[in-house]
């Protein structure tokens, strides 16, 4: 079985042991998510559930709440293209920014969920990456 196979059985499975994680999906609480499954799921020894392995996994930078609601039957898990068109246009929003602007932050954005030694660099500060 796949990672993501395996993640989406144990999430059932853990969303049928646990109430609090059902009320949290069905009320779309992404935090109360994000709590509960760092308490109490991730990083157990039987397969090692991470943020960081799920986005590799599915190949979609998404939050732990999309990943859930996924594998619940909740909402379909968003394309990286959407993730990165909500981002690029959240950002432009809060800084209004200029079209030429927004098509250089759309390319940033896309270039560093491509590569991760450039999401790395770009991270430690190193902006010739773009």
């Amino acid at each position: 079985m796949t990672f993501r196979g395996a993640f989406e059985r144990d999430i059932r499975e853990f969303a049928n042991l646990d109430a609090e994680l059902v009320r949290a999906v069905e009320s779309e609480d992404d935090d109360a998510i994000e709590t509960i499954l760092q308490e109490r799921f991730y990083h157990r020894p039987e397969m090692y559930y991470a943020p960081d392995k799920l986005i590799i996994s599915y190949g979609v930078p998404a939050p732990t709440s999309a990943f859930v609601y996924n594998a619940l039957g909740k909402r379909p898990l968003p394309t990286r293209e959407e993730v990165i068109a909500d981002t690029v246009d959240s950002i432009a929003a809060r800084f209004n920014l200029r079209y030429a602007d927004q098509k250089w932050l759309s390319a940033t954005a896309e270039l560093v969920s491509d590569d991760p030694q450039a999401l790395s660099d770009f991270l430690s500060g190193d902006t010739s990456v773009c």
